[in-house]
Order: C-alpha cells, then sequence, then structure tokens
C-alpha cells in the first residue's frame, strides 16, 4: 500500500494493541461490582439454606432420650415454646457474633424443647458443634435441663427473642470449656451465674445488648481467651 496508507494502519494497530486506560477502569468498576454483589448474596443464601435445615429437623424431632446420639449434630437449637423458624440474625447480626453453620441441612441439626420429657438434653454432656440456647420468653426460670453439659466443641450462642425471660445463666453450673461464647439480646439477664466453672474460651467472647449487666464477677476464672 501506499506510504500514507501504512502509516494509518500501523496507528490503528498501536491503538488496538496498548491498553485504553478507559477501558480498564471500566472493566476493573464492573469487576468490583459484581463481586460486591456476589458477597451481598452469601448471606442471604446461606440463611434460607439454614431456615431449610432448621424446619426439616423440626419437624423430625430431637433425638430419642435414650439414645446415645445426642447433642452429636454441627447444630443444636433449644427453645421454649416454639421451635425458631428464621436464625438468620445469627448470621447477620451486628457486631458479628460466632457463624452457624452456613451449609447445614436437617441431617446436620438437632431441635430440642427444653421442658420436653422426650428430650435427651438432660444427660448430655458435651456437643461436638454450636448450642443455640434460644430465649423465647418460655425456657423456664433457669437453664437446668444442660445442668450435666461440660463443654461445646463450636460456639455456644444464647440468644434472646422478643419476650426473653431469662434473668441469669444459672443451670450452666457444670460448664467448663466452649470455642466460642455469645450472649446477646437478653434484656433481663443481670448475672453471668451458672459460668462459675467456665475456664476455657478457645475462641471469642461477645457480649452485646445485655442493658442489665452490670458485672462479669460471676464468670469462672477463664483461662483462655484465643
Amino acid at each position: 500500500p501506499p506510504p500514507a496508507s501504512r502509516r494509518r494502519h500501523r496507528r490503528r494497530r498501536r491503538f488496538l494493541l496498548q491498553p485504553n486506560p478507559l477501558v480498564l477502569s471500566l472493566l476493573l468498576l464492573l469487576l468490583l461490582v459484581g463481586t460486591a454483589l456476589a458477597l451481598e448474596e452469601m448471606p442471604s443464601q446461606a440463611r434460607s439454606r439454614l431456615n431449610a435445615a432448621l424446619a426439616a429437623a423440626a419437624k423430625n424431632g430431637p433425638p430419642p432420650a435414650s439414645g446415645a446420639a445426642c447433642g452429636t449434630k454441627a447444630l443444636v437449637v433449644v427453645y421454649g415454646a416454639s421451635p425458631p423458624t428464621d436464625l438468620g440474625a445469627l448470621i447477620e447480626d451486628q457486631p458479628p457474633l460466632p457463624r452457624l453453620p452456613p451449609g447445614a441441612t436437617g441431617a446436620d441439626v438437632e431441635v430440642h424443647q427444653a421442658s420436653s420429657a422426650a428430650s435427651c438434653l438432660a444427660g448430655a454432656k458435651r456437643m461436638r458443634g454450636t448450642l443455640v440456647i434460644y430465649d423465647d420468653g418460655a425456657l423456664g426460670p433457669s437453664l437446668s435441663f444442660l445442668s450435666n453439659l461440660q463443654a461445646v466443641g463450636e460456639s455456644l450462642i444464647i440468644y434472646g427473642a422478643q419476650g426473653s425471660s431469662l434473668t441469669s445463666l444459672a443451670g450452666l453450673d457444670s460448664l467448663e470449656s466452649v470455642g466460642n461464647l455469645a450472649v446477646a439480646r437478653l434484656p433481663k439477664l443481670a448475672t453471668v451465674a451458672g459460668l462459675g466453672k467456665l475456664r476455657a474460651i478457645n475462641g471469642g467472647l461477645a457480649l452485646w445488648r445485655l442493658p442489665e449487666l452490670q458485672t462479669l464477677d460471676a464468670m469462672g476464672p477463664v483461662q483462655v481467651v484465643q
């Protein structure tokens, strides 16, 4: 081709080969927006899976009181009057509470009514996963249904719903170690009495929205907080 045509061809080729700052900026913006949307969807998906697992477990009922498999699931939920249908707040709450197993299915969850004679909780000494004590106002004056519990492998979460009535943690008097400990949204809780034997918290400690709690003097001499 003529010289002028060759120069135009080279200019077009250089334009195509050289990175365009505007195009790169737009691609980076799209990538960041896509990543943000994906991260926003994760809690919602985890919440849906968890609640589906919770509903399936509540339908199946707890293990028999005479069985040896009590408290062996990844997630154990204890309630007073009605089983909770949405534990999403435990995934999304701020400051973040210990996370529940997002991939849990009905086979990974146990649901127990605290006052049920059919529950095997009274004899449970150790739980390998996460224990949620869901205070819906009908748990009773104490947590005596867990009086033999000595250890929780993952998280112990004591969480209040509307109408929460717990004033102390009496009943957990045998508890010696937990992975994480979270106590939250209990407007009437005035003392942590019941945790006098607690020696080890091998994860994190979260105390949140406890307006009546002024001191932790009743808690045992915790030696390990990592």
